[in-house]
C-alpha cells in the first residue's frame, strides 16, 4: 500500500511526499523536482531523501539520490543517482518506461537496472513493473 502526493509550487516546481509500508514499519520519500521542457521532450530534474520509521528493519538505511527524468511522447528515461553517505551504499538506478492510458486509468510499463547495489559487491539487478494510476484534480 503506498500513498503519494504533489503540490505544483509554482515557478516549474514541485514539492511532494511519498509513503509505503516496508518491513515492520513505514516508508517516507520527500522530493523537490523542477520541470522544465525542451522542444519536444519534457524533464524533470529533483532532489529526493528516502527516510525509514524507527521500528522499520530497514531503518538504517535512510539516503538521498538526485533524480534526472525525460519524457518523449510515452516513453520515458529515469536515472536515479546515489547520493548515499552511509555504509551500505544503494547504488545507480536507469529505468526505461512506456505510460498510456485506457480510459481514465494510467497505465506504465517499466524495465530498470541498479547498478552496484551493495558496497564492494557487484549485486546489480533487474527491476519488471507494471503499474495502473488515477490522477484527480481538484
Amino acid at each position: 500500500m503506498f500513498f503519494g502526493f504533489d503540490y505544483d509550487v509554482g515557478n516549474s516546481s514541485v514539492l511532494g511526499i511519498w509513503s509505503s509500508n516496508v518491513i515492520n514499519g513505514v516508508e517516507f520519500n520527500y522530493h523537490i523536482f523542477y520541470v522544465g521542457k525542451v522542444v519536444d521532450i519534457d524533464y524533470e530534474v529533483g532532489y529526493i531523501t528516502y527516510r525509514y520509521s524507527e521500528d522499520a528493519i530497514v531503518n538504517c538505511l535512510n539516503f538521498d539520490e538526485i533524480c534526472i527524468d525525460g519524457f518523449y511522447s510515452d516513453l520515458g528515461f529515469t536515472n536515479y543517482i546515489d547520493k548515499c553517505k552511509t555504509i551500505l551504499k544503494v547504488g545507480n538506478y536507469v529505468e526505461a518506461s512506456y505510460n498510456n492510458g485506457i480510459n481514465d486509468i494510467d497505465v506504465s510499463l517499466t524495465v530498470g537496472k541498479y547498478f552496484e547495489a551493495i558496497t564492494d559487491n557487484s549485486n546489480d539487478y533487474k527491476v519488471y513493473g507494471i503499474s495502473f494510476g488515477r490522477s484527480y484534480k481538484g
